[in-house]
């Protein structure tokens, strides 16, 4: 299984209101090979639930695990590992580094982790 959540809870502090619950009880197995959309309307928890499954941030309570791996319980920097490794992420807002090429944004990455034909592998990544 490629990630599993049981229980999830994510709720915000509201001032003077407690807490607001964005997600409560959530429940969800994705298996290899499935495909899944995350729909629903303003306001009802997607990238609360995306930003979750990143390890962007953590759940009030409940299980989140991606290929076995508790994400609750990793510290800071094995989590920052496992993003590096295992997660992908294209957010609205580019963040492109404004004093590099669009292809020096692309590359960049793969530099920070070894790939010696970091240039080529942008190339064709941007081609496509």
């Amino acid at each position: 299984m490629i990630l599993e959540i049981k229980g999830l809870d994510k709720s915000f502090p509201q001032a003077g209101h407690g807490q607001i619950e964005v997600l409560k009880n959530l429940n969800l197995e994705v298996h290899e090979g499935e495909t899944v959309a995350v729909v629903g309307q303003s306001g009802s928890g997607k990238s609360t639930l995306l930003s979750l499954l990143a390890g962007l941030d953590r759940q009030t309570s409940g299980s989140l695990r991606i290929r076995g791996m508790e994400i609750s319980e990793m510290s800071e920097v094995k989590l920052t590992q496992f993003r590096a490794e295992n997660i992908g992420i294209i957010f609205q807002q580019f963040y492109l580094m404004p004093h590099l090429t669009a292809l020096e944004n692309v590359s960049l990455p793969l530099e920070m982790f070894g790939q010696e034909d970091s240039i080529e592998l942008a190339q064709e990544a941007l081609l496509q």
